[in-house]
């Protein structure tokens, strides 16, 4: 069975190509799952519950940015950070369920 890693790149693919979303909505997506993947990334897929969603987003509010700021420090995620992170991990799921993989 594969791993949360694991697909990426097919769903990657599927936004840039079926989709046809513009570079900067694939990286955002990028971003927004590699802290899905810090937690979760070698988690097999058929073993995600909505525990894993509220354990993630509990882990979210004590998380750091992935990217530094201007001043060269990282920062604590913002309310609104974590809510679009969310909101791309969602249609990650409802893309795994389309796609009989979940």
């Amino acid at each position: 069975m594969p791993l949360v890693i694991d697909t990426y790149n097919d769903y990657f693919f599927y936004l840039q190509y079926r989709r046809r979303c513009v570079p900067a909505t694939v990286k955002a997506n990028q971003l927004a799952l590699q802290y899905f993947s810090l937690l979760y990334g070698n988690t097999d897929i058929k073993t995600l519950k909505p525990t894993h969603m509220v354990r993630f987003h509990e882990w979210l509010h004590n998380r750091k940015r992935l990217q530094k700021n201007e001043r060269g420090e990282y920062d604590y995620l913002s309310r609104y950070s974590i809510y679009k992170i969310m909101v791309k991990l969602r249609a990650y799921i409802k893309w795994l369920e389309s796609d009989n993989l979940l």
